[in-house]
């Protein structure tokens, strides 16, 4: 019986953790909340409530390279991920622990927002 419920919560959680993408643009900020936009947004609306800040899409983010600024001009895309990133992340290449940090704060953000 034990199983069968621990199995169970196991589906669930899992069927959480693989559920479609949802419609909404989500942009972590560097306090960790979460901003959705039901619409595709531009990058410069974005940031011009974060003076200093710039945004970059998760898809985008790998070791070694400079997290690359989403222009202001560009729509951020529903069903997309994003970082609002202090300035300073733009000019250093990221580092293995640098992503590790970014996916454990995604993580926690996106669970605390379902």
């Amino acid at each position: 019986m034990g199983n069968c419920s621990s199995m169970s919560n196991s589906k669930q959680q899992r069927a959480a953790w693989w559920s479609p993408p949802s419609p909404t643009v989500k942009v972590i900020r560097a306090d960790g909340k979460v901003e959705e936009y039901e619409a595709a947004v531009l990058a410069g609306h974005v940031v011009a409530r974060s003076p200093g800040f710039y945004v970059c899409s998760v898809e985008a983010m790998e070791v070694g390279a400079r997290p690359p600024v989403v222009a202001e001009g560009e729509e951020l895309q529903p069903g997309q991920l994003y970082f609002l990133l202090p300035i300073s992340y733009s000019r250093r290449p990221l580092s293995l622990p640098d992503l590790c940090l970014f996916a454990a704060k995604a993580s926690t953000a996106l669970c605390q927002s379902h």
